[in-house]
């Protein structure tokens, strides 16, 4: 089992860009692939994590992303 990612000093983008890198399959890539469509979308989206999860919000929640084992 992979450790969870620690919050100490790290900004929502190092945390999310770190739970990226934790997936090595299709999860990992659709999530690094949302991320980039995100960014590219509004430059003025707010990254925040929020429950283990990372969250994009501008004048409210936009889309929240998480990757669970199955």
């Amino acid at each position: 089992m992979k450790k969870p990612i620690l919050k100490v000093n790290k900004s929502p983008s190092e945390l999310i860009t770190a739970r990226i890198g934790e997936l090595a399959d299709w999860r990992g890539k659709l999530f690094a692939q949302l991320l980039e469509f995100i960014r590219n979308t509004n430059p003025e989206i707010v990254e925040e994590w929020k429950w283990n999860t990372a969250v994009w919000s501008h004048n409210g929640l936009v889309c929240g992303v998480a990757a669970f084992q199955g």
